[in-house]
């Protein structure tokens, strides 16, 4: 029999921790060797040439102390790029986003190309940036689709006043916080427009809209479509996901 060494890692941007566990495995074949910790030692026991069975094993994970810390704007704006990517803030705590599948990738994509084309020139679409709701404390989204002002392309951060629609595309873990979290948040914020698209098991997705209700301050339900969306408002546009 032969004992592996295990490793776990916890990441955002280019900061890792690294924890590890290893033990020597014992001849029970369902029990790893247990740590002074109390924990279980990470193995894999080798029973003959091709019979192959995991053990226990717990891998003690340390997350860095800057996700247990509020982050400012100011601390922010002196990350890079790769330490932003695939985190929001909320309330000043950075909040790790994993990544979309494929098929989430694909609608994103296919909803930022043609809203771009359709808005025109004064309008551009992208994907994954951040959205800066706020400054204190430090609320920053990044939309699955963002419509913003052409004009502010090279402004940084993007605002609430630049933004004319915003798109998320929701996925297994992300149901509450796209569904009623981030609609709030974006509707305080003052964003004119919100699409949720909705993933189905048979492949076309739901879109749900909504427009800002100036007097109230909350969004109202507008269309709901499947697979084909088609709207005049903010502006005429035509998008068929029925073959995603």
């Amino acid at each position: 029999m032969k004992a592996l060494v295990g490793h776990g890692t916890l990441h955002c941007g280019d900061r890792a921790q690294r924890a590890s566990a290893a033990g020597a495995i014992p001849d029970n074949p369902g029990r790893g060797t247990e740590t002074a910790a109390g924990g279980w030692s990470h193995g894999i026991v080798i029973l003959g040439a091709d019979r192959v069975q995991e053990v226990c094993m717990t891998v003690e994970m340390v997350a860095p102390a800057w996700m247990h810390q509020q982050v400012t704007a100011e601390q922010y704006a002196a990350w890079t790029e790769e330490q932003c990517a695939g985190i929001e803030i909320v309330d000043g705590m950075v909040l790790v986003s994993p990544s979309g599948s494929k098929r989430h990738n694909r609608l994103a994509r296919l909803l930022a190309n043609a809203l771009d084309v359709a808005a025109g020139p004064d309008w551009n679409a992208d994907t994954d940036f951040d959205v800066r709701l706020q400054d204190v404390p430090l609320n920053n989204r990044r939309p699955d689709v963002t419509v913003y002002r052409a004009a502010t392309i090279d402004v940084t951060p993007t605002r609430p006043e630049h933004v004319l629609l915003v798109v998320e595309v929701v996925s297994p873990g992300s149901e509450t916080t796209d569904r009623i979290v981030k609609t709030d948040q974006y509707a305080r914020a003052g964003i004119q427009f919100y699409w949720r698209v909705e993933q189905t098991a048979t492949g076309a997705p739901l879109v749900y809209t909504y427009v800002l209700d100036p007097a109230t301050g909350r969004y109202r339900d507008s269309d709901v479509f499947t697979g084909v969306v088609k709207l005049a408002v903010p502006f005429p546009v035509e998008i068929d996901l029925s073959q995603i």
